[in-house]
């Protein structure tokens, strides 16, 4: 049988048609030198944009602390890399040649805006230590800085272009949800009740820190509105709905019911989560005015999102309409002096004074 596979496989073979001319032949010495370029480059840009998302998520964090309830902690707002968190050769070597390298202590990566990181910290410092602790080896800040006391203040020793430095930071209170950054190229930022994660290709089209604060206030929202959680309890109600019209039906629906509730007020959720964002994005000191144009960016990415009915998201046309009106909310607000509190009442259109409403500027 084996043997009849193989005559199979030879007879296409020699059967199909093959290409007519191609590029020269591919020197693999010059193929390697070209891949270790492209790692790098890939390495640059990764850290440029995990930059970016670092200084417009800090002032969200530390604005908003008033908002997130219990989830708080004090934080520094750095990040640190060593050569040894890659795990190939191949991609240590080019840590090490975009960081300046080789290293025996981590880098310094990403600093959060408005962090006390920010005041001391440059990015490509070397940490030697922490509170007397050496740092050989060390992948992240929480591997040596334990729990951390705001208030307090801790001594870390740095190498900045080749001098030794000693700093001195005071953790802040701050929001605990971190930003992450995540490797993909589709437009898409998503929550988990946890952390907001932003992939490279919505940070490559929210260009402006405008534009991005609202992505990143909008995941904020679904964390600290807990809507993950109650994605989870619909789910739970409706696949509870589903067992019993499986008793009796006979037919297993537990998996249906357990999707139609996860994906129950699924647009109210989006909703709210617009609301409050823009109410976050705006206690972090982003000028929010005209934020709603980058709907109008969205749908011409996605232009499948324009039509009225939505999916699990409204329809970029409402979300642009809705944005607008609460953006009209907050500037009254911040003309009367009044807090910038998300209001919990109805807000549909009907119940807005007249210079609320959604026409143009």
């Amino acid at each position: 049988m084996r043997l009849v596979f193989l005559l199979l496989v030879s007879l296409v073979v020699t059967s199909c048609v093959t290409p007519k001319s191609s590029t020269p032949i591919a020197d693999d010495a010059a193929a390697r030198a070209e891949a270790r370029l492209q790692r790098e480059f890939a390495l640059r840009e990764y850290y440029e944009l995990a930059q970016r998302l670092s200084e417009i998520s800090g002032p969200i964090q530390r604005a908003n602390v008033a908002l997130c309830g219990e989830k708080v902690r004090a934080l520094f707002g750095f990040n640190v890399e060593a050569s040894g968190s890659h795990k190939t050769v191949e991609w240590k070597e080019a840590f090490d040649v975009v960081t300046g390298g080789p290293h025996t202590h981590p880098i310094v990566t990403a600093i959060s805006g408005s962090m006390p990181a920010s005041e001391v910290l440059k990015l490509g410092d070397v940490l030697l230590s922490f509170e007397g602790k050496e740092t050989t080896g060390v992948k992240s800040i929480s591997d040596i800085a334990g729990e951390i006391q705001a208030g307090e203040d801790y001594v870390l020793k740095i190498r900045r272009k080749g001098k030794t430095h000693s700093v001195t930071m005071s953790p802040a209170i701050a929001c605990d949800y971190p930003a992450q950054l995540r490797e993909d190229s589709r437009v898409n930022a998503f929550a988990d009740g946890n952390a907001v994660y932003v992939t490279k290709g919505m940070m490559r089209l929210a260009t402006k820190d405008q534009e991005l604060a609202l992505v990143l206030a909008h995941e904020f929202a679904h964390n600290i509105r807990k809507h993950i959680e109650a994605k989870q309890t619909n789910a739970m109600g409706g696949a509870i709905l589903g067992a019993v019209l499986t008793g009796v039906t006979g037919i297993n629906v537990i998996g249906v019911g357990a999707n139609v509730g996860a994906s129950a007020f699924s647009q109210e959720f989006e909703k709210e989560a617009d609301y409050v964002g823009l109410y976050l994005a705006e206690r972090s000191g982003f000028d929010m005015a005209g934020a709603e144009y980058f709907l109008r960016r969205m749908a011409v990415n996605h232009p499948s999102s324009i039509h009225l009915a939505g999916s699990s998201h409204p329809s970029t046309a409402k979300r642009f309409v809705a944005i607008r009106m609460a953006a009209k909310e907050i500037a009254r607000k911040r003309r009367q002096g009044l807090p910038l509190v998300p209001e919990e009442s109805s807000r549909d259109e009907a119940s807005l004074v007249p210079e609320e409403r959604g026409e143009e500027r």
